[in-house]
Protein backbone atom coordinates (compact mmCIF):
# COMPACT_ATOMS: atom_id res chain seq x y z
CA UNK A 1 0.00 0.00 0.00
CA UNK A 2 1.41 3.35 -1.06
CA UNK A 3 0.90 6.57 0.84
CA UNK A 4 0.89 9.74 -1.21
CA UNK A 5 1.62 13.07 0.41
CA UNK A 6 1.03 16.29 -1.48
CA UNK A 7 1.95 19.67 -0.16
CA UNK A 8 -0.15 22.51 -1.47
CA UNK A 9 0.07 26.17 -0.69
CA UNK A 10 -3.11 27.98 -1.58
CA UNK A 11 -3.97 31.63 -1.16
CA UNK A 12 -7.47 32.78 -1.91
CA UNK A 13 -8.27 36.46 -1.92
CA UNK A 14 -11.76 37.61 -2.78
CA UNK A 15 -11.98 41.38 -2.97
CA UNK A 16 -9.39 41.44 -0.20
CA UNK A 17 -7.28 44.04 -1.91
CA UNK A 18 -10.21 46.40 -2.39
CA UNK A 19 -11.31 45.89 1.21
CA UNK A 20 -7.78 46.54 2.50
CA UNK A 21 -7.54 49.75 0.47
CA UNK A 22 -10.93 50.89 1.76
CA UNK A 23 -9.90 50.07 5.34
CA UNK A 24 -6.67 52.06 4.95
CA UNK A 25 -8.61 55.01 3.54
CA UNK A 26 -11.15 54.87 6.35
CA UNK A 27 -8.36 54.66 8.92
CA UNK A 28 -6.82 57.83 7.47
CA UNK A 29 -10.20 59.57 7.42
CA UNK A 30 -10.85 58.62 11.06
CA UNK A 31 -7.45 60.04 12.04
CA UNK A 32 -8.17 63.30 10.23
CA UNK A 33 -11.61 63.57 11.83
CA UNK A 34 -10.16 63.06 15.31
CA UNK A 35 -7.52 65.71 14.69
CA UNK A 36 -10.16 68.11 13.38
CA UNK A 37 -12.39 67.48 16.40
CA UNK A 38 -9.56 68.34 18.80
CA UNK A 39 -9.73 71.92 17.61
CA UNK A 40 -13.52 72.20 17.72
CA UNK A 41 -15.69 73.16 20.64
CA UNK A 42 -18.03 70.38 21.79
CA UNK A 43 -21.66 70.97 21.03
CA UNK A 44 -21.12 73.06 17.91
CA UNK A 45 -22.76 72.02 14.67
CA UNK A 46 -19.39 71.31 13.05
CA UNK A 47 -18.33 69.11 15.98
CA UNK A 48 -21.60 67.17 15.91
CA UNK A 49 -21.31 66.60 12.16
CA UNK A 50 -17.68 65.44 12.46
CA UNK A 51 -18.57 63.16 15.38
CA UNK A 52 -21.43 61.61 13.42
CA UNK A 53 -19.14 60.98 10.43
CA UNK A 54 -16.48 59.48 12.73
CA UNK A 55 -19.07 57.06 14.12
CA UNK A 56 -20.05 56.04 10.57
CA UNK A 57 -16.40 55.54 9.60
CA UNK A 58 -15.63 53.47 12.70
CA UNK A 59 -18.70 51.29 12.11
CA UNK A 60 -17.63 50.62 8.52
CA UNK A 61 -14.07 49.89 9.67
CA UNK A 62 -15.34 47.33 12.18
CA UNK A 63 -17.43 45.71 9.47
CA UNK A 64 -14.44 45.51 7.12
CA UNK A 65 -12.18 44.09 9.83
CA UNK A 66 -14.72 41.37 10.47
CA UNK A 67 -15.03 40.68 6.74
CA UNK A 68 -11.28 40.60 6.11
CA UNK A 69 -10.39 38.70 9.28
CA UNK A 70 -7.10 38.94 11.15
CA UNK A 71 -5.19 37.15 8.40
CA UNK A 72 -5.82 39.98 5.97
CA UNK A 73 -4.67 42.84 8.19
CA UNK A 74 -1.28 44.54 7.96
CA UNK A 75 1.14 44.53 10.86
CA UNK A 76 0.19 48.12 11.73
CA UNK A 77 -3.51 47.21 11.73
CA UNK A 78 -2.87 44.09 13.83
CA UNK A 79 -0.96 46.17 16.38
CA UNK A 80 -3.84 48.66 16.52
CA UNK A 81 -6.32 45.78 16.89
CA UNK A 82 -4.30 44.37 19.78
CA UNK A 83 -4.38 47.75 21.54
CA UNK A 84 -8.21 47.80 21.48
Amino acid sequence: MSVRTDEVQLRVVINGSAAKKELAGLDQEAYQLREKMKGLKKGTEEYITANKRLTEVETRMASLRKEIGLNGLTLKQLTAELAR
